[in-house]
This record gives structure tokens, sequence and C-alpha cells, in this order.
């Protein structure tokens, strides 16, 4: 007999046993941060209902043939205005990420719900209660809110293709009427042209859908969520409970500067509620887990992050380099109040 997963059974337990926010309808909405509406003025400060989808829907499609061929002013759709038609224009890598061509929507964090069952159970009784659930990414917001009481889910993602993504799945999934996964997952493909066994590749098809089962399970009552076209750098919390936020490793280098990290250091510490914030290190089960309380950083927990390369020889073949390990810090670690202590987020 097949025995069923653990991690299985640990979803829907955690749906079907944590209490249900007291909410009665799901309401969807959008905000734009003023970097994002400087850049794509066809949106509003602030959307909501079927709105946001046409609104993102349009904006998507009018981008995928500027994406297939950015140096190409001919490749745009007539639904673009001119600030629009500029902005595409610009054959710039990380404006085209920013505009949804790069959208990483791939789930390769190794693990997430780990993550959520350790700050939910280990860290602080006031986690089991009520919470502002905020993440970043397209599947781990819905694996995070399986976990927690969420009042209200915030996905923070700076591409409108992400976001759309959303905005076309939440009205299937928390429907009065849900068709079931199969038939939902289906509607959604058809309209997004997106294949969710694509984005579940490197996590397993079973494993997402069964997260999304769980996310339904716990809210088919409703859900308020909003989705915020913005940088995790530049959002700043509003929960009048208790906030979590999921920043997968938006927080790394390459994706977030010094500089944007010192805003949103600044953003999080001036929270009355004194969030935590998710740390996972990418393609790993490594993840750390941080306060922010008084403009100061605490480290709750966090793995050793060491990143391997095996060995490999150079384009030409005439070097090799041998397998290699390095540990690096990330920004939260650097500034931590006890950066000193070594805390394994490891049971």
């Amino acid at each position: 007999m097949k025995r069923t997963p653990f991690f299985v059974l640990g979803l829907f337990l955690i749906a079907a046993c944590s209490k249900t926010p007291a909410t009665h309808k799901t309401q969807i909405s959008l905000s734009v941060s003023e970097e994002n509406l400087a850049l794509l003025p066809h949106l509003q400060k602030e959307m909501v209902g079927e709105s946001v989808a046409q609104a993102l829907k349009k904006l998507d499609v009018a981008a995928q043939k500027w994406c297939v061929s950015p140096s190409k002013s001919t490749g745009l759709l007539r639904d673009l205005n001119a600030a629009e038609t500029q902005a595409f224009k610009q054959n710039d890598l990380s404006l085209r990420g920013a505009l949804g061509c790069s959208a990483w929507v791939k789930m390769t964090d190794r693990s997430p719900e780990v993550d959520f069952a350790y700050t939910r159970n280990a860290i602080d009784t006031r986690l089991k209660e009520p919470t502002h659930c905020v993440s970043v990414g397209f599947l781990q917001p819905y694996i995070m809110a399986a976990h927690f009481n969420c009042t209200s889910l915030t996905v923070v993602d700076f591409s409108f293709r992400t976001q759309r993504l959303h905005a076309e799945l939440l009205p299937l999934l928390l429907g009065k009427n849900f068709p079931g996964i199969e038939a939902t997952l289906e509607a959604w493909e058809k309209n997004t042209k997106t294949s969710l066994a694509e984005i579940c590749a490197d996590y397993s098809l079973s494993r997402c859908k069964i997260a999304l089962m769980a996310f339904v399970e716990k809210y088919r009552t409703g859900l308020n969520v909003e989705l915020v076209l913005s940088s995790l750098a530049s959002y700043k919390p509003t929960g009048n409970t208790t906030t979590v936020i999921y920043s997968s490793n938006a927080l790394d280098p390459n994706f977030t500067t010094e500089s944007q990290f010192n805003t949103m250091l600044k953003n999080f510490s001036a929270e009355k509620n004194s969030p935590y914030l998710i740390y996972h290190q990418a393609d790993s089960t490594n993840f750390g887990v941080y306060n922010f309380k008084n403009s100061t950083v605490s480290k709750i927990c966090a793995d050793r992050f060491i990143v391997t390369q095996s060995g490999r020889y150079s384009k030409d073949g005439c070097k090799y380099f041998p397998p290699s390990r390095s540990e690096y810090t990330n920004y939260l670690d650097g500034v931590a109040v006890n950066k000193g202590e070594s805390i394994s987020c490891k049971f």
C-alpha cells in the first residue's frame, strides 16, 4: 500500500485544525507603488475586484510581444499609451524583468513549509493567533496561508506578470462554487497560458496541488487578499495584528541593494507589532527567522548559508576547477544585534 507522505497529512491537518479567520467573503485588491506607477501609468494606484485581473491581463498580453523581441518597437501592441511605449522600448534587462519578461514564478524554495511550521509553533505564541501574512513569489503565499491563521494575505512582487497569475487564480480558488482543483487549474492554465507542472518541476506537481487544496479548505469562507505591485524594499507593513513576512531570497544582493535594504529596515522597524521575516536560501532548505523592533533586527534563528559548487572544467576544457563550498552572510545577519550567536533553525 502506498503511504501518504507526511507533508501531505501535515498540510491538511493544519488547514482543518487551525482556527479559520472570521471573514465572510473574498476581496482581491491591487496596490501599485509610486515606482511602478510612474513606469506603468496604465494602472491605477488602487484597484479592487474584477478590474484587477482585467488590467493586469491587458498589460501582460501587451508585454509578451515586446519581451520576445525587446529591441523591436514594432512588437508592441496598440493598447500601450505613450509613456508605456517609451518604457518598453528601453532594451534594459532590469527593466524587462520588472515588466514581467523575466518574472520568476518557478518554485525553487525547498520545503518552505518547514520555515512556516517552525515560525508558527516554535517562536512565539502570538503566531498561533490571527496573523497578517505577507509573501513574495507565486506558490509560497498559498503554503504560508495554510500554516498561519491569516486575517489577510498580502502578495508583494515587482512583476505584474506574477501578480496577474495570482489575480486569475484566486477568484477560482475562493469562489463560492469551487469546482475542484483539476477543473480550476485547467481553466487557469488555459487563460494564462501557464503550466503549473513547469512552475512546480523542482517541487513536484502533487505537492503544489496539495498546497492549493489546503489553502482552499482553510479559507473557503473567504479571505481578503492584497496584491502589491512593488519591490519588497518599498513595501510598508500596515497590519493591525502580528505580521509575518516571507521574503524567499529576494533580499540577496542581486535583487536588493544595500540602500534598498536600509529602506526596508526602516519601514519594517516602524511597524508597531514588531514583524517577523523569514529568509530562505535559494535552491536550499536553509532559512532564517528575524524580528524587527525599535529600529533593530534580532536573529531568532539562522542556518549556515552555504553555497556549494561541484567540480567543473572551463569551457575550452583546459582548466579544472575543484569542488568548492563558500559560506555567506545575508543583510539581516549582518545587522542583527545578536549576529555573533549561532542559532540553527533546524530541528
